[in-house]
This record gives structure tokens, C-alpha cells and sequence, in this order.
């Protein structure tokens, strides 16, 4: 099979979805990354890969991190009633628990 015939079957729309575009990257030294840092952030949240280079050897990678997957409440009154510690014992459940004869 040739290239061109790859290349018209990748370009289909039932191939689409499968071949990944390579994200940009973006590589930048120490100083222009301190400098800036803003535009750089707003780019990783973008989609784009931002490297930082110390010289030409790259260093660190700046990611974005996932917002919104920590929901509270989220098991709310799926786990029935739960007793409340800070209400005050009954005298006799008082004595078993310090230990006096029944």
C-alpha cells in the first residue's frame, strides 16, 4: 500500500479520531520563562507543552492540573445515619463505657 493511499485513509472521517495531532511545544530558557511566566501558563492551560530549558537541556515541563474532580457531598444520603459523637451518652451506655458493673 502506498503513502497516498495511507494518507487518504488517515484523512477519512472514520480515521480522524484516531490519529493524535502532536500538541506545540514550546521550549524557553530560565530567564525568559521567569519573565514570562504568565503568558506560559495561560498557553499549558491552552493545551500547549511548555518546557524549560537550563542552556539547551530541557529541565522542567509545565503541566496544567485538572480542576474539578473533587466533588464534596458526593455519597450525601447514600450512606443512611450516622450517629452524632457530639450528643451526649445515656447513663447507662456512660457506665459500660467507663467500665462500672451492670
Amino acid at each position: 500500500m502506498g503513502s497516498g493511499m495511507v494518507a487518504h485513509l488517515l484523512s477519512s472521517p472514520k480515521w480522524t479520531k484516531l490519529v493524535k495531532e502532536e500538541p506545540k511545544m514550546t521550549q524557553v530558557n530560565i530567564h525568559t520563562a521567569k519573565t514570562q511566566l504568565s503568558k506560559l501558563i495561560e498557553a499549558a492551560l491552552a493545551g500547549e507543552d511548555v518546557v524549560i530549558a537550563k542552556g539547551s537541556q530541557p529541565v522542567v515541563r509545565l503541566v496544567p492540573i485538572p480542576q474539578g474532580r473533587f466533588k464534596l457531598g458526593i455519597m450525601a444520603g447514600a450512606l443512611g445515619t450516622i450517629p452524632d459523637f457530639l450528643e451526649p451518652q445515656d447513663e447507662a451506655d456512660l457506665d459500660a463505657w467507663e467500665g462500672a458493673p451492670a
